[in-house]
Formats: structure tokens, sequence, C-alpha cells
């Protein structure tokens, strides 16, 4: 829904969750991810990796930045 809703491919639009299994969802659909680890966990052998990884939400900005 995200796509058609913004009018971008799902490759221009970051989906951002604190939930390993829908970062791996989003990743598998072609979203750009970060996964808010706020609680510094490993990350689950989901088979994906996420682009970004934040322990907050106010770090995404200097993530994208790197």
């Amino acid at each position: 829904m995200g796509p058609r809703a913004f009018g971008l491919s799902a490759g221009e639009m970051l989906f951002v969750s604190s939930n390993a299994w829908d970062v791996a969802g989003a990743k598998a659909f072609g979203y750009r991810t970060c996964w808010c680890n706020r609680g510094n966990a490993p990350m689950e052998a989901l088979g994906v990796t996420p682009d970004y990884e934040v322990e907050r939400l106010d770090q995404i900005p200097d993530a994208l930045a790197l």
C-alpha cells in the first residue's frame, strides 16, 4: 500500500520497525529497511540484513547520512 499511496517505488521508501520479522518482510518486498534495535538484541537468523540499524528513532537521520 505504501508505494501506491505515495507514488514511489518500494526501493525509494524506508521501512522502519523494532520487529525483525517486519523488517525481513519489508526487505523481501523491496523496501529499504531500518531496524530500531532498542534492546541491543542480536539479529534473528531470518536470511536478510536490514540496510540500517539504530537504537533510537532519532538516530535515523544520522544512519542515512553514512
